[in-house]
């Protein structure tokens, strides 16, 4: 049996033909896939304009993959849905030009690099680990510093000693913050994301783990675009590289 599910589509969109593999994967028998639009097999939010896609490919066929990289997906006879990917080829017949269209479920794929990245999550903390602490363990002794100092004084010069306090806790702050957006398992989520911003917070984290005796510069460009992707990955990317540098 073919590890991949295998459909034939004529021009219009119509099944032609379907391999055992894509009955285990739809839940369709082959006799009650023939004769029905390949559109049967999408989620209703990719039906619209699906037909001009076909169009567009039998107008210039030639192989190409789809959904690599993106979040296509296949739906069963249940409603239920899945991730795939599919790869196109055209073939010609007696009958003109056939598409086969080999289909893939890519869940486990999915789950295991979804794994792998929270495990590299988790091993650039453990990196960070003895610096956040140490940098953490001064934010409390300023807090706790600039308290007593506070309970002993009066006038401008408390007032100047709770600000203190209260700077310090929002270091304190933020500083959890990052920590906890950046271990929690999470949905990847891509929206605009201004880079120079990233790369700023990062080396903030990464700045507390390193020796004194390294030297950070970060040359950012006011100029550089936004760009479409997920702010939590990013973070990751740059501890990455850093802390493998």
């Amino acid at each position: 049996m073919s590890p991949a599910g295998i459909l034939a589509v004529d021009a219009q969109g119509v099944i032609l033909l379907a391999n055992q593999e894509i009955e285990r994967l739809f839940g369709w028998t082959r006799e009650e896939l023939l004769g029905q639009p390949i559109e049967a097999l999408l989620p209703s939010r990719y039906r619209h304009g699906h037909a001009g896609l076909i169009k567009s490919f039998f107008d210039t066929p030639h192989q190409r993959p789809l959904g690599a990289g993106r979040d296509l997906r296949g739906m069963r006879k249940d409603g239920t849905e899945f991730p795939v990917e599919i790869g196109l080829r055209p073939v010609k017949t007696s009958r003109g030009v056939v598409t086969l269209a080999s289909v893939l479920d890519v869940t486990t794929r999915l789950e295991r690099e979804k794994a792998s990245r929270q495990s590299q999550k988790l091993e650039a903390l453990g990196t960070l680990a003895g610096g956040i602490a140490h940098d953490f363990n001064n934010i409390l002794m300023a807090i706790v510093g600039h308290s007593e100092l506070a309970r002993m004084s009066q006038g401008d010069t408390a007032s100047h000693d709770l600000e203190q306090v209260m700077s310090a806790a929002e270091r304190g702050r933020q500083l959890v913050q990052r920590i906890l957006a950046f271990s929690r398992t999470r949905e990847v989520k891509r929206a605009p994301v201004d880079l120079s911003r990233v790369v700023r917070e990062a080396a903030d984290l990464l700045r507390s783990s390193l020796p004194s005796t390294i030297e950070m510069k970060l040359s950012l460009s006011a100029t550089t675009p936004k760009v479409l992707s997920d702010e939590i990955e990013l973070h990751q990317v740059v501890m990455n590289l850093c802390t493998n540098a």
